[in-house]
């Protein structure tokens, strides 16, 4: 006899395979909050631990969930994007249907994954989705509500704002032009379609940029989900410790590798030059002086070619997983 289509989807629900995957760096003072939040989520999780060759604790810590993580320890830090990939790598030869990625300096309530994973299989659409993040006090986030609101054409960070202050029902989820890569829930199917993370991005940054472009290049969208939530230590974070070199290269690559970008495509196709090409990564890093930043003019001299390796890579394949920095 044929299940029924709602017997159907609670099964499918209940089977749904999520792996969450978190890097370890340094960050020996979050590891207990953040593992303990995750193994008490309300549906079933796999954890994955990229151990990232930390100078503390971190490891010992680690080690006293053995048995209840899967723990991939490094001799040296991947950085962000090569670690994740290891993670998503790890996960979907084991059967994941979906994916968390998560930071290590968050923790989550108890029914966060759940909402994004009901979110995710009813809304028939093929979208990233990020919980609502707060500080770890409560607050919003603003660095998160700032970065949504630099466009806000074409999405619906308006709407959300709206709804919350006039106090309506808030909508299951609202389509955005970025959402946070410190807590991201994916499917499967979208790694498989558009490829995980450039190495090129090492150790951090804007490689979240990078992946949400060649997501929606791919027709996924992006979306907040307001009842579930995240809580992420940012309150007293003043900036970054990577110079504004490394910052304004990552952002240039970030720039060259969008495929969205028409013009792009087509100055890279036309143009056969590789000097020309050269030069145009680096006008791409500040439009006015940017021949001041010497070591930023350098490291995109050193990792064009890598750049342009990347590029035809994936014009030919899309599907990227891997790669060591």
């Amino acid at each position: 006899m044929e299940e029924s289509a709602p017997g159907k989807m609670e099964r499918d629900k209940r089977e749904m395979k999520i792996f969450v995957i978190l890097l370890s760096y340094n960050s020996a003072r979050y590891a207990k909050k953040c593992l303990d939040s995750v193994l008490n989520s309300s549906v079933p999780v796999e954890v994955v631990v990229v151990e990232n060759a930390s100078q503390d604790d971190s490891r010992t810590v680690l080690d006293s969930y053995a048995g209840r993580i899967h723990l991939l320890p490094q001799e040296r830090n991947l950085g962000f994007a090569c670690g994740n990939n290891l993670g998503i790598n790890y996960a979907m030869e084991h059967g994941a249907e979906a994916l968390f990625l998560l930071n290590m300096d968050t923790f989550l309530e108890r029914d966060t994954i759940e909402k994004l994973m009901k979110v995710s299989q009813e809304s028939g659409e093929k979208l990233l989705l990020s919980p609502l993040p707060r500080t770890f006090s409560g607050l919003l986030d603003l660095g998160f509500a700032k970065n949504a609101c630099t466009n806000l054409s074409g999405h619906e960070f308006r709407s959300f704002v709206t709804d919350l202050y006039d106090g309506r029902p808030l909508k299951p989820f609202y389509r955005m032009e970025f959402i946070c890569a410190s807590a991201l829930f994916l499917p499967v199917a979208a790694v498989k379609e558009c490829g995980a993370f450039c190495p090129l991005f090492y150790p951090a940054y804007y490689e979240d940029n990078e992946l949400f472009n060649r997501m929606t290049f791919c027709h996924w969208g992006l979306a907040l989900v307001p009842e579930a939530v995240y809580f992420h230590d940012v309150e007293d974070r003043k900036g970054t410790s990577f110079p504004d070199s490394h910052l304004m290269t990552m952002r240039a690559f970030s720039g060259c590798l969008d495929f969205r970008n028409s013009f792009h495509r087509t100055f890279f196709a036309i143009v056969s030059s590789e000097a020309a090409k050269l030069l145009a990564c680096a006008v791409l890093l500040r439009k006015k002086g940017f021949l001041t930043h010497f070591r930023t003019f350098f490291a995109v001299a050193k990792a064009y070619f890598p750049l342009k390796k990347f590029r035809k890579s994936m014009r030919e394949n899309p599907g990227f997983s891997s790669g060591k920095p």
